[in-house]
C-alpha cells in the first residue's frame, strides 16, 4: 500500500487516486469488519458484519478491476478515513461497559463507514460519468445504492438496539 504523496493533474487523476483510496478501502473493511462482528452480542448485527466482510471483498476486486482498466498503477493508496474510523471504534469497544452499549458502539461505527463509502463512491461515480466512463459509472453507482441499503439495514437494526443501551446503566 503506497503512502507517496502524488500530484493531481487532472480530473482523470483525482479518479485513478479515489479508486486507488477505494481499494485500501474496501480491503480494510474486509478484514476489520469482523473485529465488529466479534464485538457485539446481536446475532443479526454479527451476521451482517459477516455479510459486509464478504461483500467489500467482492467491492474490492471489482474496483481492482476498474483500477487496471484506468491505470498502469492498481496498488491500494492508504485510505486514511476508513482507517481512522475503524482505530476510533476499537479504542470505544475497549471503554464500553455493557454489552448493550457495545452494541450501539459496534453499529455507530458501521454506519459512519457506510456513510464514507455513499460519499466517495458517489463522488467517483460522477468523475467516471463526466470521463465518459459510463460502464465504470454504472457500477460504482451500484455500489453507492447497495452501501445507501446496507446502511438502511444497519438504521432497521439501530432502531430495535439503541433503546437496549439506555437501560443499560
Amino acid at each position: 500500500m503506497k503512502l507517496v504523496h502524488e500530484k493531481i493533474r487532472d480530473l482523470e487523476s483525482l479518479y485513478v487516486r479515489h479508486l486507488r483510496m477505494l481499494l485500501s478501502a474496501e480491503e480494510l473493511i474486509a478484514i476489520k469488519t469482523p473485529f465488529l462482528a466479534e464485538h457485539t452480542t446481536d446475532g443479526e448485527l454479527r451476521q451482517t458484519f459477516q455479510q459486509y466482510a464478504l461483500r467489500s471483498r467482492e467491492q474490492a476486486t471489482l474496483i481492482r478491476a476498474l483500477l487496471e482498466r484506468a491505470s498502469t498503477d492498481s496498488d491500494p493508496l492508504k485510505c486514511r478515513v476508513v482507517y481512522s474510523l475503524f482505530e476510533e471504534a476499537e479504542d470505544l469497544v475497549k471503554d464500553a461497559l455493557h454489552d448493550e452499549v457495545l452494541n450501539v458502539i459496534v453499529i455507530a461505527a458501521a454506519q459512519q463507514i457506510k456513510h464514507y463509502e455513499i460519499a466517495i463512491y458517489g463522488a467517483t461515480a460522477q468523475f467516471a460519468r463526466v470521463l465518459g466512463r459510463d460502464e465504470d459509472a454504472r457500477k460504482l453507482e451500484k455500489i453507492t445504492e447497495d452501501e445507501r441499503a446496507e446502511e438502511q439495514q444497519l438504521c432497521n437494526i439501530a432502531e430495535r438496539i439503541i433503546p437496549n443501551a439506555k437501560k443499560a446503566a
